[in-house]
């Protein structure tokens, strides 16, 4: 694996494009441009060591294994840290 940490802000990015089948779409549910969508996918993929998706042509994204190795541990671990940053939230005392 490459050097560097994997983020939920790589791992939001991935799960997106994944789930609107495209970058541009992606950056739509993120609020943020498409080149940014694409520089954290090009940043999480330097940091797994390979691609997460295949692309080419007009078609939609497609996960390569490494993807879809990933996608089960990105939805666990996003998920996990909603949970712990809600849970701390209602928990604090004003």
């Amino acid at each position: 694996m490459a050097e560097g940490d994997i983020n939920t802000v790589l791992l939001r990015a991935f799960l997106a494009v994944v789930g609107e089948g495209s970058f541009a779409r992606a950056s739509l549910k993120l609020g943020v441009t498409q080149p940014t969508v694409s520089a954290r996918i090009k940043t999480l993929e330097r940091r797994l060591g390979a691609p997460v998706f295949r692309r080419g042509g007009a078609s939609a994204v497609r996960l390569t294994a490494v993807g879809r190795e990933l996608l089960p541990d990105a939805e666990a671990m996003v998920a996990l840290h909603d949970r712990i940053v809600s849970g701390h939230r209602a928990r604090r005392f004003w």
